[in-house]
């Protein structure tokens, strides 16, 4: 890395964006925050938002670094560049674990408090107090947590730095500047895993998205869907494995798929399943239960390709690696 953490540029720009998240300390509600960064979203969570928005009022916009919205691409991403760190300090991001699923649920900024024995931060989208929901309490507030619901820090002097690095902030642009240009600034957002273009998350089986399909499954890209399809193949190979064979007996009636490269109710039923198990949140991100149960498991595992499961499948996409032959794994 070229550019030094101990920058002046990033100091100033780090203490720019808390400034402006502390000011809002005591506000209840965040849609302001989704009008001001991304309209499209307003309602949806919103705690790595406020954090985008902190930082435009530093003329730095977050998006250009990963997908700062879902809070796992933000660790993901850290861990990739070398941000990712066991010690607080001023202005670096907490990610909090609140269910211990090794799953980050959360972020803050980190406000350290030298007489505290536990670890401050200031938070868009959580409650005052304990009673509340911790992770979707629709408030901006100075909260003290414990360690052991704290993953990790995002180190972002490290983070600011690889953005100069990487031409994604030029020191000295505008706040208003970056509002201007925050509508395209998500076609430019990398994943977090491997440095590849974000997918839209908009539930169209596109080119842009198929493509990014092949590229993860290692097979030829041409952004089309064939049949039979190596892709596809590829993929059904996989759920065999990914899904035990006693689930997809039941799913299917059959205890493997076959790999015949056809994209059929089959396979969408064995991913819906997969997918409500080990990432929950997206599903319901994408407009499905929160959790699978026996009175909703119809209305999610039904073997059709709509527009919540294809929102699902491209959220897996953007947390996956390029020819790695399996979702969010390598």
């Amino acid at each position: 890395m070229s550019t030094s953490v101990n920058d002046p540029r990033i100091t100033q720009a780090i203490d720019t964006a808390m400034k402006a998240m502390l000011s809002k300390v005591g506000t209840r509600g965040g849609d302001w925050v989704w009008r001001a960064v991304y309209p499209s979203f307003v309602g949806q969570a919103w705690c790595g938002a406020f954090q985008v928005w902190g930082y435009r009022a530093a003329g730095v916009d977050l998006m250009k670094a990963c997908w700062w919205f879902y809070v796992p691409y933000i660790e993901t991403f850290a861990r990739r560049i070398g941000a990712w760190t066991s010690e607080p300090g001023y202005g670096r991001q907490a990610i909090f674990d609140w269910g211990g699923d090794a799953i980050a649920d959360h972020v803050g900024a980190s406000n350290p408090d030298p007489n505290a024995s536990t670890y401050r931060s200031v938070e868009g989208n959580t409650s005052p107090g304990s009673s509340g929901s911790q992770g979707n309490g629709n408030g901006v507030w100075t909260r003290y947590r414990a360690r052991g619901v704290i993953r990790g820090w995002v180190d972002m002097r490290v983070v600011l730095a690889w953005m100069i690095d990487q031409g994604k902030w030029v020191p000295g642009t505008t706040a208003a500047s970056v509002q201007k240009v925050a509508s395209t600034a998500t076609g430019k957002a990398q994943t977090g895993t491997d440095g590849q273009a974000m997918l839209d998350v908009d539930g169209v089986l596109g080119s842009a998205t198929i493509s990014r399909w092949q590229q993860v499954m290692g097979t030829p890209i041409d952004g089309v869907i064939s049949k039979p399809s190596a892709m596809v193949k590829a993929f059904q190979t996989w759920l065999n494995s990914a899904v035990t064979d006693s689930q997809v007996k039941v799913l299917t009636g059959a205890a493997r798929l076959d790999v015949d490269g056809v994209l059929g109710p089959k396979s969408w039923k064995v991913f819906q399943f997969w997918v409500a198990n080990v990432r929950p949140a997206w599903i319901q991100q994408s407009g499905g239960p929160a959790k699978l149960t026996a009175a909703n498991f119809g209305q999610w595992v039904d073997g059709v390709a709509g527009v919540k499961t294809i929102k699902t499948l491209q959220h897996c996409l953007n947390a996956s690696y390029a020819s790695s032959g399996k979702l969010l794994a390598k």
